[in-house]
């Protein structure tokens, strides 16, 4: 990233199916609220981590974190880091040390002067990054299809108490697949859909990856598609 300007941050990971009975009691998918200046709220997402579900996006407000997991169809993740970066002016930098070492943003949450992100190991190799400053939800959908026509990917997105968005778009070394441009969402769903609406697409295989909450009653939710299909043996969700 050479200079600040309007950002969304999106991630992309593609799954593996794997058999499994033993998450099928477990609900599809969880919204946990933590309080971030608790040490123990990093135990309670370790575990959810270790019990098979993956962080798909990240919103704050003040002290607190909401995280959206869902039941990830294959092995856990067995490490991740939740980073907070305080000095903006070295942000190029230090974000760019972590993508050299093989970590990969889930989310982005920009709070005041904080810029909080949520990293996954992967094994995609960036190509180059750019964080963009939006002044509507408008703008921000059109600033997506934009990227994604110059080979870049949504991998995160936050929305600040002034009403600006931050958004995070990231090109990987590997082409983007005609599926996953043709496919990718962003969706705006009401606190009263949520539940309807994110068990309908994780029935469908279209995955949540990165969250803002756009408003005291509304989500704003990117899905992608899985590029493999599960046939019924395979098929952990259901």
């Amino acid at each position: 990233m050479q200079k600040m300007s309007v950002v969304i941050i999106l991630c992309v990971t593609f799954f593996s199916y794997a058999e499994s009975s033993d998450k099928q009691e477990n609900p599809l998918w969880v919204i946990q609220t933590h309080n971030i200046s608790n040490e123990k709220s990093y135990y309670t997402m370790n575990n959810l981590i270790k019990n098979g579900y993956f962080p798909a996006g990240i919103a704050t407000f003040k002290s607190d974190i909401s995280v959206l997991y869902y039941l990830a169809p294959k092995k856990p993740i067995k490490k991740w880091i939740f980073y907070e970066f305080t000095d903006l002016n070295k942000l190029n930098k230090e974000f760019s040390a972590f993508l050299l070492k093989g970590w990969f943003p889930i989310d982005i949450s920009a709070a005041e002067s904080v810029l909080r992100v949520l990293f996954v190991p992967s094994e995609k190799k960036v190509k180059d990054w750019k964080i963009i400053i939006i002044a509507s939800l408008d703008a921000l959908k059109a600033q997506h299809r934009i990227y994604y026509d110059k080979g870049y990917i949504l991998a995160g997105m936050s929305k600040k108490k002034n009403g600006k968005y931050w958004v995070l778009f990231i090109k990987t070394k590997a082409e983007s697949s005609p599926l996953q441009r043709s496919t990718d969402e962003l969706l705006l769903i009401s606190f009263k859909d949520l539940e309807k609406k994110l068990t309908e697409k994780l029935l469908q295989y279209s995955f949540p990856q990165s969250i803002l909450q756009e408003d005291a009653t509304t989500y704003f939710i990117r899905f992608f598609p899985s590029l493999k299909t599960p046939n019924k043996k395979q098929n952990t969700l259901k």
